[in-house]
């Protein structure tokens, strides 16, 4: 029964993420890895402030199933979040092939990072939006820095070398386990075709 209302408040984060379009400013540019063709940033663009995004990757034109991961660094402990990935309009995601029973939204192809150990997860492809909903939350704190979530990228099969994607990472809530609010940096990340 915990389960199933957990379930339901995630799902009703992430609706609520696609329907509100809500988030934080945008400060800075790239971030960090979860594959061999996404690029660490520059120690000075982060620096000491808790921040999240994606980091800047290479592809191919064509590539399917490209990795972009949501990243998370100076982390002090967290227990919940939403967010929105807003993505380039010519990039494709990944579905699962289900839908959202409460919202209709279909799910994005998500898997969890070690920055999101042990949370339950929903994550929704707002497609007229070009935005990918994401709700987290465990009741405990994760402390880890690196990938909170990677969802996947088709890339489009005219893709010029040299062309750029850009994606941005809005959040609406960021809490530890007891509800305190956190405050985070956002970074954009950059596709670049190869």
């Amino acid at each position: 029964m915990k389960h199933a209302f957990i379930s339901a408040i995630l799902a009703a984060l992430t609706a609520t993420a696609l329907l509100t379009g809500c988030g934080s400013e945008t400060a800075g540019q790239n971030g960090d890895a979860n594959s061999s063709n996404q690029a660490a940033p520059a120690a000075q663009e982060i620096g000491n402030d808790l921040t999240i995004g994606v980091a800047s990757l290479t592809a191919h034109a064509g590539d399917k199933a490209v990795p972009v991961s949501v990243n998370i660094w100076n982390n002090p402990g967290y227990g919940a979040t939403g967010m929105q990935l807003i993505y380039d309009p010519a990039l494709t995601p990944v579905k699962t092939g289900e839908v959202s029973p409460n919202s209709n939204y279909p799910f994005a192809k998500c898997t969890l990072g070690e920055a999101a150990e042990d949370f339950m997860q929903s994550c929704l492809i707002g497609e007229e939006a070009h935005l990918i909903a994401f709700g987290g939350m465990s009741t405990t704190n994760c402390t880890n820095d690196g990938a909170i979530f990677t969802v996947y990228f088709d890339i489009p099969a005219d893709a010029k070398a040299g062309q750029q994607y850009t994606f941005q990472c809005n959040l609406d809530s960021l809490n530890t386990a007891d509800k305190e609010k956190l405050t985070a940096a956002t970074i954009e990340g950059t596709l670049t075709i190869e």
